[in-house]
Order: structure tokens, then C-alpha cells, then sequence
């Protein structure tokens, strides 16, 4: 029998098992594989967390990386993990668009003067409000 793999060879000379017959040869070899997984396994630094979603809230992180050209893992990791590099390009967009859109309201109103002065005190309030509303449910 053929043996490519210098560590399975050294498992199986140290057991003396070598010019063993075949079936005892595969058992041992199954025994080294198992072995062999379990160490791999443990030595492996990386952790699994595993999430419920309905089918709604899959679809929606899956538009949602598909919106920003990235896989939808990464998009979750980023977002989990608040990741400020790239988790607040995808927030920003969700989470700030009412207040710009308030504010681009104001801005225009205030250039071609369509509104009163409380009209856009008014708007500008709102934005305001929306601002500090995302600011303590950030901190």
C-alpha cells in the first residue's frame, strides 16, 4: 500500500503497523484521519456564531450587501461588529438618509426663499432632533 503523507507513515510505523494486512492498514489510516481532524479542529483560532433570521430579514442584509457589492457575511460581520472602516458606509446610507433628506429640504427652501422663517426653523428642528436621536442611540 502506497503512503504519500510522511506523518500518516511516521503514525503508522509507530504503531508497527507498515506491512500490516490492508484491513488493519485502513483502520489505522480512518483512526490517523480522525485523529488528525480533531487536532486541526481545536488548533483552528476561528469561531462560529450562528444566527436565526426569518427568510425577510436574509433577503433584506442579502439586497443590502448586494447594494454595496460585497458579500453578505461580510456585510453582517461589518455591521455586528459595528466595524467603523466599513459598517457606517452601509449605515449612513439607512440611518442618516431622513435627516439629509431634511436637510437638503431646508437648504433648498432657504436658497430660493420659499419658506418663512419658522417654516425652516421648523425643518431645521427636525433635523436636529433626528441628529441627536441617532447620536444617543450610538453612545
Amino acid at each position: 500500500m502506497k503512503i504519500r503523507s510522511k506523518a500518516l507513515h511516521a503514525y503508522l510505523a509507530e504503531r508497527q503497523l507498515l506491512n500490516a494486512p490492508v484491513d488493519m492498514v485502513m483502520a489505522a489510516k480512518r483512526a490517523y484521519r480522525k485523529q488528525y481532524k480533531k487536532r486541526w479542529k481545536k488548533a483552528r483560532p476561528r469561531k462560529e456564531l450562528r444566527i436565526m433570521l426569518t427568510l425577510k430579514q436574509f433577503t433584506d442584509i442579502k439586497h443590502r450587501a448586494r447594494e454595496h457589492n460585497i458579500p453578505h457575511t461580510t456585510y453582517a460581520r461589518a455591521v455586528i461588529l459595528n466595524d467603523s472602516s466599513i459598517a457606517s458606509r452601509f449605515i449612513l446610507a439607512d440611518d442618516l438618509l431622513p435627516l439629509l433628506q431634511v436637510i437638503s429640504i431646508a437648504t433648498i427652501a432657504s436658497v430660493r426663499q420659499s419658506l418663512t422663517y419658522t417654516e425652516l426653523s421648523v425643518l431645521l428642528r427636525r433635523a436636529e432632533n433626528l441628529l441627536l436621536t441617532r447620536i444617543k442611540n450610538e453612545y
